[in-house]
C-alpha cells in the first residue's frame, strides 16, 4: 500500500510538471512570418520564453506571403547577319566566240542547216530554230561544236537560229543570226498593207468568182473552193463568225414560197438560203437579207497554225480584207476583224 501511494504521487507529480512546460512554452501569433522557402530550418527545441523565428538575411525584414519567384524567357541571340558580299552572276569571260550558220536546199525537198560554234568559259549550249514555236527544233549541246538540222518547212519568215551559253552559275549570253529563208508563197494583200503576218500562208492566194449578200445582222460570202469544198461564211455585226458548207446543188428548189419577207426585205435563195433556213438558229440571228445576192471576185488565203483553230483571210470585190480567227463552226466559236 505504500509503494502504490508513492507511484500515484509521482505520476500526479510529472503530470503537473509537463503542464508547466507547456503553459510556459509560447504559442506563434497568426502575425508570425512563416519560414521563407529555401531558408535554413532552425535547429533544436526552443527555450522556454523564447520565440522562434525563421532565418533571414541581416537587416531584411521577412514578409508574410512568400512571393512567388519572377521568371522570365530570354530569346536566343540572334545570328550575325551574313557579310554582303556580291555573288558572281555568270562565270568571268562567259562569251560566244563565233557563231556561224549555213542553209542548203535539200534534194528530197526541204532545208538543211548546220551550226558551228565556239564558246569560252561556258558549261554547255542550246541551240533553238525558230521555225516553229511550238515545237520548235532544239538540242542541248557541248561548249564548242558543230550540228546539223533537216527541216521539211517553216512556219514563220525568215525564221532565226538562236545559241545560248550558259555557266554553272546561272549566267547566259546569246547571239541570234536570222535565216534567208522567206515564205514559199505571200500573201494576195502583200504590197498593199504595212503589216504582213508573221506566219506564212498555207498554199498561193487563191481567187475565184463568188457572191455575197447584206443581211439585218450581217452578211453572208460564197467562195467556192475552198480547199476542196464550196464555203460560205457568214461575219455577223457583233464580230462573230460561222462557216457552212454549201450542200446546195440545182436540183432543189431556189427557196421556200411559204416564207413571206416583210416589205423591202428578202429570203435568201439557193445556197445562201438552204443555209440560212437549214442551219440551226443563223435564220433568227442573221435576220432577213437587205438585198439580192450579187457576183464578186473573192481572194481566199489560210496561215500556217500550229494549233487548232487558226487565221483566215479574204476579201470580196468592193469591200476590204476581212480576218477571221477561230473555228467558227458556230456563232462564238470565232471572231472577224478588218485586217489590218
Amino acid at each position: 500500500m505504500l509503494w502504490a501511494g508513492v507511484l500515484v504521487l509521482c505520476v500526479l507529480s510529472l503530470g503537473c510538471g509537463l503542464t508547466e512546460v507547456l503553459q510556459a512554452t509560447p504559442t506563434p501569433s497568426p502575425s508570425a512570418p512563416a519560414e521563407t522557402p529555401g531558408a535554413a530550418a532552425s535547429t533544436g527545441t526552443p527555450e522556454p520564453g523564447e520565440t522562434p523565428t525563421a532565418t533571414s538575411e541581416p537587416g531584411v525584414t521577412p514578409s508574410a506571403t512568400p512571393e512567388p519567384v519572377a521568371t522570365s524567357t530570354v530569346a536566343p541571340p540572334t545570328p550575325p547577319s551574313p557579310t554582303d558580299t556580291p555573288q558572281p552572276s555568270a562565270t568571268p569571260g562567259l562569251g560566244i566566240v563565233s557563231f556561224e550558220v549555213q542553209l542548203e536546199d535539200r534534194s528530197g525537198g526541204g532545208k538543211l542547216l548546220t551550226c558551228t560554234w565556239q564558246t569560252a568559259s561556258a558549261l554547255g549550249t542550246r541551240i533553238i530554230v525558230g521555225t516553229s514555236l511550238r515545237f520548235a527544233p532544239w538540242r542541248e549541246l557541248p561548249p564548242n561544236g558543230s550540228t546539223t538540222f533537216e527541216l521539211q518547212s517553216t512556219v514563220y519568215r525568215y525564221p532565226t537560229v538562236t545559241l545560248t551559253a550558259y555557266d554553272g552559275l546561272g549566267g547566259e549570253v546569246t547571239e541570234v543570226i536570222t535565216l534567208d529563208w522567206p515564205c514559199p508563197h505571200t500573201y494576195f494583200f502583200e504590197g498593199e498593207v504595212s503589216e504582213i503576218p508573221a506566219a506564212c500562208p498555207v498554199d498561193a492566194p487563191y481567187t475565184t468568182q463568188g457572191a455575197q449578200q447584206a443581211f439585218q445582222n450581217g452578211l453572208m460570202v460564197w467562195i467556192p473552193g475552198v480547199e476542196g469544198r464550196d464555203m460560205i461564211y457568214v461575219t455577223f455585226n457583233d464580230t462573230a463568225w460561222q462557216h457552212v458548207v454549201d450542200t446546195w446543188d440545182e436540183s432543189q428548189p431556189e427557196d421556200d414560197p411559204a416564207i413571206v419577207p416583210p416589205a423591202g426585205l428578202y429570203q435568201p435563195i439557193r445556197g445562201f438560203g438552204k443555209a440560212w433556213r437549214e442551219t440551226p438558229g443563223l435564220r433568227d440571228r442573221l435576220g432577213w437579207a437587205t438585198g439580192p445576192e450579187a457576183a464578186v471576185t473573192v481572194s481566199y488565203q489560210r496561215e500556217i497554225t500550229e494549233s487548232l483553230g487558226g487565221v483566215q483571210y479574204y476579201r470580196a470585190s468592193g469591200s476590204g480584207i476581212i480576218r477571221l480567227t477561230g473555228l467558227g463552226g458556230a456563232p462564238g466559236s470565232g471572231n472577224w476583224m478588218p485586217y489590218p
